[in-house]
């Protein structure tokens, strides 16, 4: 139902709120939460990871198949768990390195 959806719609909107000029490629709300699927790197994630306070070695890194990465963490923003994803090109360094990167 659509009435399932409103507590993760409030959170999207405390986030705009908030948080005006985050980049938002895709943002959906769920009755499980919010995905935010970002692709435009390492910097739109590193944003998003500092807004919502996630520390950078809760992030989890991954190589994708093309040599790129993917990024990943979960945070809870007005009681709703925030889903992160993100896409880029190889890190140049190590993930701790990510902040550099940004």
């Amino acid at each position: 139902m659509l009435l399932d959806l409103a507590t993760s719609v409030a959170a999207v909107n405390a986030l705009i709120a908030k948080h005006p000029l985050l980049p938002a490629e895709e943002v959906v709300p769920s009755a499980h939460g919010v995905s935010v699927h970002l692709y435009g790197g390492h910097a739109d994630f590193e944003a998003w990871r500092e807004a919502l306070g996630i520390a950078p070695e809760d992030v989890l890194f991954r190589v994708r198949g093309n040599g790129g990465t993917s990024m990943s963490a979960d945070a809870e923003f007005s009681g709703v768990t925030i889903a992160l994803l993100g896409y880029g090109d190889p890190l140049p360094e190590t993930p701790a390195a990510l902040k550099a990167v940004a």
